[in-house]
């Protein structure tokens, strides 16, 4: 069907300059609702399932590839997959990243109106999975102003401009995507305040009370409590209301429900269902690193009961042991292939894995690591001269295949340490000496290194002198 023939649906989520904003929808709601088989034969049924559901992540970018940063708590697009299962995995639905796409325009960046809004979310589409893009802006869509948002196309396709990805707009959106309306809904009747009529008006969700619609300050204070009487009630704390960000926290068990009929009968929605799945929220705790001939312990975490995990490794590692929560590996040799520890769990006859890419340490060596300073020049009196120690010719900041932390003996100097895992320091001499012996040693927990040592020289700083080194903060590459 073609895009502009698709009824879209705008979700709108207005920032207030404070810690708490409420949420405003333009969701265009179909005149016909989708009402799914519920009565005790099909909720028996339901018991215990969980679905699967694949998500692909569409990063846009300049067109020469820059300013894309996703924002947030982090660049690593996992993280938004986590986030967003934090709220479905309580209602058996699984969220599983089947692939990362970026798209580097620039016109797609910021998106204002509706035809660029279109085109986008056309581009690279995967038709078996909701389609997750990534903005910096989303404006004037079908009209509406849209400071900030997401908004959504269809069953599988949405936008979201960056800053919100690990907010509650996100599991939202993908909630109207898995055939979710507004608590407040009133295409199909207006629900009453006894719920007598649930089933068919309102969200037709009969365990979320009829809403007159949240909205803040008018009917919300900011302690999540009603304020609008009327002899409402409403779940200010539900993901498909207007409550405040700083009140909404997940779905009924009967959006939960609703959610998987949808996904059971929605010929459209089956197409995203997937028989395995990566669970980002369960995880494999223990540092991501590994030493040769190291008998190294990792357990899984946020594990439900009753689950009973199946473990495997790469070839490169040695299980020595393993159980319900644990494993316990052995790295037996050197190597530089991938090291990787993986937990298969079948949850409703899904198989679902969880992953750990692991590091191999080396055990640090002394003859690997070459003192200098900076530039090589001598060490100034009355300046700050950086100390360099490179290992294997390189220096370490923060290396995550090394890990070093270093140690440094300066006697009788001014010295600043910066970050232990950074292999520099700086020193600023007194004038009494014309030399100094600095040593230094780096560990890991792999074990440390012996102590490698060099003389330096020290003269006094000459007048005017363009590149002698005074900042303190800077770092010899």
């Amino acid at each position: 069907m073609p895009i502009n023939k698709i009824k879209l649906c705008l979700l709108i989520t207005l920032m207030s300059f404070y810690h708490t904003f409420s949420q405003e929808c333009g969701t265009t709601t179909p005149t016909s609702p989708e009402i799914y088989p519920d009565n005790p034969t099909t909720r028996n049924a339901d018991t215990g399932s969980t679905f699967c559901v694949n998500v692909k992540i569409h990063l846009v970018r300049n067109d020469n590839g820059s300013n894309g940063y996703i924002g947030g708590e982090s660049t690593n697009t996992d993280n938004i997959i986590s986030k967003l299962n934090e709220y479905f995995n309580p209602q058996g639905i699984y969220l599983n990243k089947v692939g990362v796409n970026t798209i580097n325009k620039t016109s797609f960046l910021d998106i204002d109106g509706s035809d660029e809004f279109n085109n986008l979310l056309a581009t690279d589409n995967d038709p078996n999975a909701i389609n997750y893009y990534v903005v910096r802006k989303l404006e004037n869509l079908a009209g509406l102003a849209l400071p900030a948002g997401v908004a959504k196309l269809g069953k599988n396709r949405l936008a979201i401009v960056r800053h919100r990805i690990f907010e509650t707009p996100s599991a939202h959106e993908v909630g109207h995507c898995l055939n979710l309306y507004h608590t407040h809904e009133t295409k199909f009747g207006i629900e009453a305040i006894s719920g007598s009529n649930c089933s068919v008006a309102g969200d037709l969700v009969c365990d979320t009370p009829a809403d007159p619609k949240l909205d803040y300050p008018d009917n919300e204070d900011s302690n999540c409590n009603y304020i609008g009487g009327g002899g409402y009630n409403p779940d200010t704390s539900n993901i498909m209301s207007y409550g405040l960000s700083t009140c909404i926290d997940g779905f009924s068990n009967g959006q939960g429900f609703r959610m998987r009929q949808a996904l059971r009968y929605n010929s459209e929605l089956q197409n995203m269902v997937s028989n395995s799945c990566t669970i980002t929220d369960i995880a494999i705790d223990g540092t991501d690193a590994i030493c040769l001939n190291q008998n190294k312990t990792f357990s899984l975490q946020n594990l439900p009961s009753g689950l009973i995990p199946y473990w495997s490794t790469t070839s490169n590692l040695n299980i020595i042991s393993s159980n319900t929560t644990d494993i316990t590996v052995n790295l037996p040799n050197n190597t530089s292939d991938t090291i990787i520890i993986t937990a298969k769990l079948t949850i409703g006859g899904i198989d679902y894995y969880v992953s750990k890419n692991l590091t191999h340490l080396p055990v640090p060596s002394a003859s690997s690591i070459e003192l200098e300073s900076f530039k090589s020049q001598p060490i100034y009196t009355n300046r700050w001269t950086n100390i360099t120690a490179r290992y294997n010719g390189l220096i370490t900041l923060n290396n995550p295949n090394q890990r070093f932390e270093w140690k440094w003996v300066v006697p009788s100097h001014q010295i600043i340490q910066n970050d232990l895992f950074e292999s520099y320091i700086h020193v600023n001499p007194l004038t009494t000496l014309t030399s100094v012996y600095i040593k230094t040693q780096a560990e890991n927990e792999c074990g440390c290194s012996d102590w490698k040592g060099k003389w330096f020289n020290i003269v006094t700083s000459p007048s005017n002198c363009s590149t002698c080194p005074t900042d303190p903060g800077e770092v010899h590459y």
